[in-house]
């Protein structure tokens, strides 16, 4: 009856389910890009793709949630603020989680390269490499967002703020 524990409990099972899905998502489409793409290539070709598989998802979640947030004039303009809110929070949590898997697979493919399985320890360097490379990409999409909101009328409206802080 208490309705911290009820809103605690629903956050928990929805992370739950939207890291499940996630999984599952990312597996799915990992597998055929493994079958059609990837198959007999080399260790430098799969990270290419894994790359830009990774940034794939990067810019799906992007372009995802800015077309929820009604950013786009003339869409959405329809729907409740509070919906198209709920629409983002819903998209963000499971494109983040398909972003993180594809993440972590592309630096995961780096770490198996010859160049860090040479020496015992050099794997361990693909973490700071990966925060660096994760820091990058995002400052680059914010830099992207801020562009995109900005271009219109040189100001950022509530649709705009609410993809930013979405996306972010």
């Amino acid at each position: 009856s208490d309705m911290d524990i009820q809103r605690y409990s629903y956050c928990c099972l929805n992370n739950t389910i939207a890291i499940f899905c996630g999984v599952l998502f990312f597996q799915g489409v990992q597998q055929l890009v493994e079958h059609y793409i990837l198959e007999g290539t080399t260790l430098g070709f799969q990270l290419l793709v894994n790359m830009s598989h990774m940034l794939f998802w990067q810019m799906m979640m992007t372009v995802t949630l800015a077309l929820c947030s009604g950013i786009v004039k003339g869409q959405r303009e329809d729907v409740p603020r509070a919906t198209r809110e709920l629409d983002m929070k819903c998209w963000a949590v499971l494109f983040s989680h398909v972003t993180a898997f594809a993440y972590i697979n592309a630096w995961g493919t780096l770490q198996q390269s010859d160049i860090f399985r040479s020496m015992t320890g050099m794997e361990f360097l693909v973490v700071p490499l990966a925060g660096l490379g994760l820091s990058a990409i995002n400052c680059c999409t914010a830099l992207l967002r801020e562009y995109v909101s900005l271009m219109d009328d040189g100001e950022k409206d509530q649709s705009e703020i609410a993809w930013d802080e979405g996306t972010a």
